[in-house]
């Protein structure tokens, strides 16, 4: 089965349904199904935000690191507007018009499964971070 990693907190906020969409440079179709893996990094700071904000949130049990987190289906796949600028965007200055930027493509997604127990410790092929990689799910 196809799979995507992403940063935490981001992983575990999918799985949890408090977040419905992924932002890729890639077009996927809807229907299609893909197991979430979490990466080795984690924003902590933005996790405790989400999270809770206080030193009693265990940051590995809700956002695991190198995780298969569960399973997700595609519900609509768009191409995102990039003149819009988000509030969450890193970057405080406007894109170059001069510079060529790919695509970006806003991904809704639905949880159809999340694992009661992570499967820790899954380290994902070494290529071009945010691509596609194939997981075997059962």
């Amino acid at each position: 089965m196809k799979a995507i990693t992403l940063r935490q907190p981001w992983a575990s906020l999918i799985m949890d349904r408090r977040r419905h969409v992924i932002v890729k440079t890639w077009r996927v179709q809807p229907g299609e199904r893909f197991v979430i893996h979490s990466s080795a990094g984690r924003d902590d700071e933005l996790t405790k935000a989400w999270y809770g904000n206080n030193d009693e949130v265990n940051l590995d049990k809700v956002a695991p690191k190198n995780a298969i987190l569960g399973l997700v289906e595609v519900k609509k796949c768009f191409e995102r507007d990039l003149a819009r600028k988000s509030k969450y965007d890193a970057s405080s200055q406007p894109p170059d018009p001069n510079k060529p930027r790919k695509k970006e493509y806003a991904i809704a997604v639905r949880t159809i499964e999340k694992l009661r127990k992570p499967r820790l410790n899954v380290e994902r092929p070494s290529f071009r971070y945010g691509a596609i990689w194939e997981y075997e799910y059962n």
